[in-house]
């Protein structure tokens, strides 16, 4: 696959036994607190980026605390703006980063979508802030990404995957929304196994004013059954350019019911198998000379 961060074996690294891991698997998760971390875009001193990577992820076992927000998150998830895997271009030349952060925009309603086996919190929970704090970010997170009226009608894509030698079955996407203080909007749906080709779920969610969860279920998501990588592209309604009246997105997770490995035959089983063939052949040969 062409994911610039995929990784092969933290499963494996976490001394997980089973060749599947089951339940509802936070595969990556974004709260967006990573834009107070230095990697957002405005205001003085911050450093504009087109994509934010997941900075949670149930796969990764290898941080604090049986792993929470553990280091190798990245790893599971970016979040696209910028041109790349069919979103559309955020940026322009008067800021660096025009998917604002917004600083009162912290949204609850997803919170819950972060539990994992592994991950053992929530979005907001406040251990999982404490670990967050060793990685740079804020102990306490105000922070969603906000949409201006410039980007109504456009697109923006959230990528996950489980890491090379593993498929992930079960996929869903859920997430929190609201506008900020008036008006509507919505938000529509497909998804991709290759960042190039999409396919409509035939979902569009509407935000209002209330902190809503919203999510794609299983049945929308069946046809990415056995993928190892996937794409949800979101395009965004029409924004009005009111004071006030924009959409907030926060806490987003994609998870999967499942988790297994790839199984890939040893030398051994090749040489084995190498090894019937040929006894069958001579068989066969003998019974045609018979």
């Amino acid at each position: 696959m062409h994911h610039a961060k995929r990784f092969s074996a933290l499963i494996a690294l976490a001394g997980a036994s089973a060749s599947a891991l089951s339940g509802q698997i936070l595969v990556a998760g974004w709260d967006f607190s990573q834009y107070r971390a230095g990697y957002s875009a405005v205001g003085t001193g911050y450093t504009g980026v087109d994509s934010l990577w997941a900075n949670f992820s149930g796969l990764d076992t290898l941080g604090n605390a049986n792993g929470f927000s553990g280091p190798n998150d990245y790893h599971f998830g970016t979040f696209y703006y910028g041109g790349q895997y069919g979103s559309s271009q955020m940026i322009d030349a008067a800021s660096p980063f025009t998917t604002y952060w917004a600083n009162s925009g912290n949204l609850t309603s997803n919170d819950g979508a972060a539990t994992n086996p592994y991950y053992g919190s929530t979005f907001n929970g406040t251990l999982k802030n404490q670990y967050l704090t060793d990685e740079g970010q804020e102990t306490i997170n105000p922070y969603s990404v906000q949409f201006v009226s410039d980007f109504s009608g456009e697109s923006f894509v959230f990528e996950a995957n489980v890491g090379d030698g593993y498929i992930g079955n079960g996929w869903g996407l859920s997430y929190a929304g609201k506008m900020a203080s008036g008006g509507t909007t919505t938000l529509s749906w497909e998804y991709s196994l290759d960042g190039t080709n999409y396919m409509s779920t035939g979902i569009t969610h509407t935000f209002t004013t209330t902190d809503s969860a919203f999510d794609l279920s299983l049945a929308d998501l069946v046809a990415l059954d056995g993928a190892d990588e996937v794409y949800f592209r979101g395009t965004l309604g029409t924004i009005s350019s009111t004071l006030g009246e924009i959409p907030l997105l926060d806490n987003v997770a994609i998870t999967a019911g499942e988790v297994a490995s790839v199984a890939v035959p040893e030398p051994s089983t090749y040489a084995a198998l190498g090894g019937l063939f040929a006894g069958a052949l001579v068989f066969w040969r003998r019974r045609r000379q018979a």
